[in-house]
């Protein structure tokens, strides 16, 4: 008698209730996709690395906290030339080659983020030097 018992069926509204919630919704923290541009510490220098490769001649991309107080841009000029300005405890700018770039990165973010678990990582698009800004 159990054997043959089949297991009942969730009713729509409920079944439908269930999936949203299993599956998360884009405001959803535990979303991986709702927040692609929060990653660990320990995997910022690949990440920045993987990134840079494939990054387009005159783009750049902005390494920030979490709370977004510090961080750092890191700009294509050349094919194997990087420009990198430092905005928070140190204002810094250093040109760099390609194969110096990951021990530089490593200092980087040892001294920028010495407390920080998570940083955000932004493809700013193109980079301009001065954004002309409006004056009251």
């Amino acid at each position: 008698m159990w054997a043959t018992a089949k297991s009942p069926q969730p009713c729509g509204k409920r079944s439908e209730l269930v999936g949203t919630v299993l599956q998360g919704t884009a405001n959803d923290h535990r979303n991986p996709q709702a927040n692609a541009n929060v990653i660990e510490k320990r995997n910022a220098i690949a990440e920045v690395m993987r990134r840079a490769a494939v990054l387009p001649l005159g783009h750049a991309l902005e390494v920030r906290s979490y709370k977004r107080d510090r961080g750092f841009m890191l700009v294509r000029e050349g094919e194997a030339d990087y420009r990198l300005i430092e905005e928070g405890f140190e204002q810094a700018r250093v040109c760099v080659r390609c194969e110096d770039l990951k021990r530089l990165l490593k200092t980087v973010v040892k001294r920028e983020f010495p407390r920080s678990n998570k940083l955000r990582i932004y493809e700013t698009g193109e980079f301009r030097e001065w954004v002309s800004r409006k004056v009251l």
